[in-house]
């Protein structure tokens, strides 16, 4: 047999060896996100957890392995009550989002933690990263109104002064007119209520100035 032949069958057999191994690493890796969606379907929490923790075990790289596990280790607090569930989840929401930052859901359900963990751990700062987070989300997915109409209405839902220190700071009221003015630039299903939710919250005065903004910055892009 000659050098070139065996060269080449050498060349063969290693590009087919790298494949099957690839080939075999996505089919456990559909495997896993198959099953933990399964679980997710079917309440299943602690199903979910020990698959996601044997994903995060077996692809300690994959981005997905670590938001499973952090959503059910979320989930795995709102039964049992452990507080580390709390802490891993943060731990997983954050590698997942190290790992590959661009899919807006990552930080849509990062929010949901921070929403638990201000609700639960009697801390109304967290709210504040909650919101940060849905304006992330945003970012990565600009044109879906949900993460403007979740981040206009947990700024309605919250305390204002006991997150940003009062409900007429500079940072919280930007962020109640970035909210709306992108929800209504997708959509108007709400505008009513999200309009007399807004005078509600914050009085004629701040109501009248945020609506008058939108409503000129919507003149001048139109």
């Amino acid at each position: 047999m000659g050098l070139v032949k065996q060269l080449s069958i050498l060349i063969f057999l290693s590009v087919s060896g790298i494949f099957a191994y690839c080939a075999k690493g996505l089919f456990l890796r559909e495997n896993f996100k198959s099953s933990c969606i399964y679980f997710i379907e079917n309440d299943q929490i602690k199903e979910g957890m020990a698959s996601s923790k044997k994903w995060v075990a077996t692809y300690d790289k994959d981005d997905w392995a670590h938001y499973y596990y952090a959503w059910f280790c979320m989930k795995s607090f709102l039964q049992n009550g452990d507080v580390k569930q709390l802490e891993q989840s943060e731990k997983s929401f954050q590698l997942a989002q190290s790992l590959y930052g661009g899919d807006p859901l990552f930080y849509l359900r990062h929010s949901e933690l921070k929403f638990l963990q201000a609700r639960f751990l009697h801390d109304s700062k967290k709210n504040k990263d909650g919101i940060d987070l849905l304006k992330i989300a945003a970012t990565k997915d600009p044109n879906h109104y949900y993460y403007y109409s979740l981040m206009f209405e947990k700024l309605m839902e919250i305390n204002p002064t006991r997150t940003y220190g009062s409900k007429r700071n500079k940072e919280y009221l930007s962020k109640v007119s970035y909210s709306l003015k992108n929800y209504l630039r997708i959509k108007s299903f709400y505008k009513d209520r999200y309009t007399k939710m807004l005078k509600s919250k914050l009085g004629a005065m701040s109501s009248y100035k945020i609506l008058k903004e939108i409503e000129n910055d919507s003149n001048v892009q139109s």
